[in-house]
């Protein structure tokens, strides 16, 4: 058997992620998922997902707008010659937005920084005759530390059949907790198997089997 853990990163930032999803209704455009990365790297550009539907025979999207820290920071109105809307975010730092690749459902933040950091909103509301609101938020972190490897301990170098093992994943990085997991021949470990004595260690606790040796 070998040991093994991963860290769940995406690209240069850390994989951690928040993720809403509501149930829809029967009438008009109503909000179905809200996806924003929890951690994200200083420089990198950020994709931040509201998704929608329109339901057949109900009302469609009137506009659905983005906020950070109940500013209003983008929004996009299909029925308007501009459908898409940047306004201006001179006194709103850390802000920089990619008005062109951002759409009805995606906001791209460009080159963030600490400042970035906060909680993004995103209002879906139907039109005519509903006018019916829906919002969900989530909290945005940038970070300048990448995701570390992470620590092993308690590994021996041979195992035999039944053998207890207990090993300990310990994450390194100092400005923020990763995602741990640990994986046995590359199939993710039972929940059984799995034990957090902290914010910053994944514990494995199995008797050896078989199914451990390749």
């Amino acid at each position: 058997m070998a040991p093994g853990a991963s860290l769940s990163h995406g690209g240069s930032a850390a994989h951690v992620e928040w993720s809403s999803r509501r149930r829809p209704r029967c009438r008009g455009a109503h909000l179905t998922q809200l996806h924003v990365p929890r951690v994200a790297l200083v420089g990198t550009d950020v994709r931040l997902t509201c998704d929608y539907d329109e339901a057949v025979g109900g009302s469609k999207l009137y506009s659905l707008k983005w906020y950070k820290d109940d500013t209003e920071i983008y929004r996009y109105v299909p029925a308007t010659a501009h459908t898409a809307v940047c306004p201006p975010q001179a006194s709103l730092p850390g802000v920089s937005l990619d008005c062109y690749g951002s759409s009805d459902r995606e906001l791209v933040l460009s080159s963030v920084s600490a400042a970035t950091s906060g909680l993004y909103r995103c209002e879906v509301i139907s039109d005519h005759p509903d006018f019916r609101k829906e919002e969900q938020s989530a909290p945005l972190r940038v970070v300048r530390e990448p995701v570390q490897p992470p620590v092993i301990r308690g590994a021996q170098t041979l195992y035999r059949r039944l053998d207890p093992v207990t090993l300990n994943c310990t994450a390194t990085n100092a400005e923020y907790n990763p995602t741990l997991t640990w994986t046995l021949n590359g199939r993710p470990a039972r929940p059984r198997q799995l034990v957090a004595p902290d914010n910053t260690t994944l514990t494995l606790r199995l008797s050896t089997v078989a199914e451990h040796f390749p």
